[in-house]
């Protein structure tokens, strides 16, 4: 019996969910307590697979694209994490005051979702002085077909960290 299936819609859905509870816009995204039920199984990092190397557009910072690569490069991570349940690459990307990232990070953690397939098809920059401003829309490959969501992430100029990750309505 595949017992990830239900995890993997959950959380392929989890991004749908947020935009349809009636919540803020601006509310984090949060797994739900199912990712942690007996269904879902526990993770250790497969050895054979190895975490994302940050291209070197990501790493500069300095341009709307390089943001958009920085993004990319943070959705890669978090494949990673869901299929080998080594959550670090991800968490140190990740400002632990972005809780939607922290929910993530502590669902990959306990849960194996070997299925997870996000991809970013576009993404929208802006930006400040201190921060890039992303919504990317990222398409999912689920067991029920694929489907897609807008995500909004801030990235620290500084720190190269995202504080925010939510659903965009």
């Amino acid at each position: 019996m595949n017992r990830t299936g239900p995890v993997t819609l959950m959380l392929g859905a989890l991004l749908l969910l947020a935009s349809c509870s009636g919540e803020d816009a601006d509310a984090e995204p949060t797994p739900s307590a199912s990712a942690s039920s007996p269904s879902a199984s526990a993770t250790s990092p497969t050895p054979s697979e190895t975490p994302p190397t940050m291209p070197a557009q990501a790493q500069d910072l300095s341009s709307n694209e390089s943001a958009a690569a920085f993004i990319d490069h943070y959705v890669d991570l978090i494949n990673y994490a869901a299929h080998t349940g080594d959550v670090d690459p991800m968490a140190r990307l990740s400002d632990a005051s972005c809780a939607g990232c922290q929910e993530y990070v502590q669902t990959f953690r306990s849960t194996a979702v070997p299925n997870l397939d996000w991809k970013v098809a576009s993404s929208d920059v802006s930006s400040d002085d201190t921060a890039y401003g992303v919504v990317a829309t990222i398409d999912s490959v689920e067991e029920g077909g694929p489907a897609q969501y807008r995500v909004y992430f801030e990235v620290a100029r500084e720190d190269r960290r995202i504080t925010t990750m939510h659903n965009v309505k």
